[in-house]
């Protein structure tokens, strides 16, 4: 098997990344993908440019000053490639204008690609025609998505189903949505303060050393055994008091943060009609 050479790389990266961009952008990803061929041949002649200076080591495998700054200084992504990275290139090996070249030409298409205008696909509009049926929704009250609502009622929601089982249902399932009661998402709310305060308070006891974590690692070390946090050496307790401590913090921000996010939420939708939607049968 022949194998590639630098050139080729470049070469057959360039062409994809050009049919991408020829072809427009759809998603990000589409666009990321292009990039990522633009960067990839820019590679390619990069790594043509560092076998040119490995190629001047000499018996003890030491290269001159000026070409070994080269290779340790040639930036090794399009958008970091300037000017005088190529001016450098060219003053220690004058012949190496192709290569140069390819590169600014890969630099040029990286950040046209990045630059290019993402065109989502427009969706497809169900009718009735289709086989689709209207379907009416609202928001929970207890987690704030958007759910189907039956007979004023909010679906079965936040769950999988395990051994043909529902499994972790949101609790504001059943109830009336938000655009016609909040009176439940004051009680979540409120339930979601309470919670919070106490995972504060017992953040501060872990902090004080009032409560103490159930256990610690024995050593820093990824593998390191779970023992009896009495057990453990001090600088181990310590990480131990503060990753629990940390977590209990994260869980009552997390907690006060949703509260202010569904009841900011319900002050908007409340009052307003559920949202109609066609939906396939």
């Amino acid at each position: 098997m022949t194998r590639q050479t630098n050139a080729d790389r470049f070469a057959r990266r360039m062409e994809a990344a050009r049919a991408a961009l020829a072809e427009g952008f759809s998603t990000k990803a589409a666009a990321d993908r292009a990039r990522a061929d633009a960067t990839a041949a820019h590679e390619a002649m990069r790594e043509e440019v560092r076998e040119a200076c490995l190629a001047t080591r000499d018996g003890a495998l030491n290269m001159p000053a000026d070409v070994e700054a080269l290779y340790w200084n040639l930036p090794g992504l399009p958008h970091e490639w300037k000017p005088k990275h190529s001016a450098a290139v060219l003053a220690v090996f004058p012949a190496m204008t192709e290569a140069v070249a390819r590169i600014e030409e890969a630099v040029a298409l990286a950040s046209t690609i990045k630059g290019a205008i993402i065109t989502p696909k427009a969706k497809k509009v169900l009718t009735e025609a289709d086989g689709a049926r209207l379907q009416l929704r609202g928001h929970c009250q207890a987690c704030g998505s958007q759910q189907a609502a039956t007979d004023g009622r909010i679906a079965k929601h936040g769950y999988e189903v395990k051994f043909g089982f529902f499994s972790g249902t949101c609790h504001g399932w059943g109830r009336s949505p938000m655009e016609v009661s909040t009176d439940y998402t004051s009680k979540v709310a409120e339930s979601l303060r309470a919670h919070a305060d106490e995972q504060a308070e017992k953040a501060a006891k872990v902090r004080a050393g009032t409560i103490k974590p159930k256990t610690a690692r024995a050593s820093v070390f990824m593998n390191a055994e779970v023992v009896p946090f009495a057990d453990a050496p001090a600088h181990m307790q310590e990480q131990a008091v503060a990753i629990l401590a940390a977590n209990l913090e994260g869980s009552a921000r997390g907690a006060r943060q949703h509260a202010e996010a569904i009841e900011t939420l319900a002050a908007e939708v409340h009052g307003k009609p559920l949202a109609e939607v066609m939906v396939a049968k």
